[in-house]
């Protein structure tokens, strides 16, 4: 990385209901909407490690405090553009129903210590996580002198 912050924290938004155009059927859709720009620039002699966005969304519990709604993570696009990404995302869980009902009860939900291990293979396959929605992200990347080192990408 040569410009830019490595990671950062978005504003807060609070999920609102509302109905779907006519055309569509009467449904009901909850979004949120989040505008972070991110501006930040690589330098690379080779594509090994592509960046890649990780997401750790937060939200309040019952009670007020903060705890983990969702990771996830997705390579950048490696073509110039803009670009409409869909990142699932998920929570751990407890290891036992047990386990489930104190960590909720105590305000200590399951979370990673490092957000970066979600995009590692090691100790991933011993981790239980559930499904928790999807994150829309909307990014336009700017690519330069690729092909000087060798680098083709698809124009869209």
């Amino acid at each position: 990385m040569i410009q830019g912050i490595e990671e950062g924290i978005t504003q807060q938004s609070q999920k609102r209901q509302f109905l779907a155009p006519p055309i569509t059927t009467s449904t009901n859709v909850r979004t949120n909407a989040w505008n972070f720009p991110i501006d930040i620039a690589f330098r690379s002699t080779n594509a090994f490690g592509w960046p890649q966005l990780v997401l750790a969304v937060y939200g309040p519990d019952m009670f007020g405090r903060d705890v983990i709604r969702g990771y996830g993570w997705t390579h950048l696009p490696a073509s110039p553009g803009r670009h409409t990404l869909y990142v699932p995302m998920f929570v751990p869980v407890a290891s036992s129903p047990l386990n489930g009902w104190l960590s909720a009860a105590a305000g200590k939900l399951p979370e990673f210590l490092d957000t970066k291990f979600i995009t590692r293979n090691e100790g991933r396959e011993v981790t239980r996580v559930r499904s928790q929605g999807t994150v829309k992200v909307v990014v336009n990347m700017v690519m330069k002198d690729m092909s000087k080192f060798g680098y083709r990408y698809k124009s869209q």
